[in-house]
């Protein structure tokens, strides 16, 4: 399979799918540096793609890059602002991150965008309870 992706990497139109699954590939085999690399250049290839910006938001996420993943779910939203999977997403890494009122932020746009949203109006109460 490595080899496959490897001979892939010449297709211009891959690469991000291709660098998101090296990612994958070497942080299985246990050379992280390796795969973050792949992340690296990931993040280079599709820039103002939504969907490639949550794809790779979700590769920093599951690599315990809470800061790259936040950064990734921002562009994300301000590319395409009613993703509310990608507000519900920062919502939760602000939490991680110890930044309560973005948590806030992230979630009240969660419920402006779904109003019946559960998850984001707990969370929102366990914020605001002291």
């Amino acid at each position: 399979m490595l080899h496959i992706l490897l001979d892939l990497l010449p297709a211009r139109e891959a690469h991000f799918d291709v660098h998101l699954a090296l990612a994958e590939i070497y942080a299985g085999m246990g050379e992280g540096e390796e795969g973050q690399s792949h992340l690296e250049l990931a993040a280079h290839v599709k820039p103002d793609d939504p969907r490639a910006c949550g794809d790779l938001a979700a590769a920093y996420l599951e690599h315990g890059r809470l800061l790259e993943a936040a950064v990734q779910y921002e562009r994300m939203v301000q590319l395409e602002p009613g993703r509310l999977g990608g507000h519900w997403a920062l919502g939760r890494i602000y939490e991680q991150l110890g930044r309560p009122e973005a948590a806030r932020r992230a979630y009240e746009t969660v419920l402006r965008i779904d109003p019946t949203h559960q998850q984001a109006q707990r969370r929102l109460e366990q914020l605001s309870s002291p």
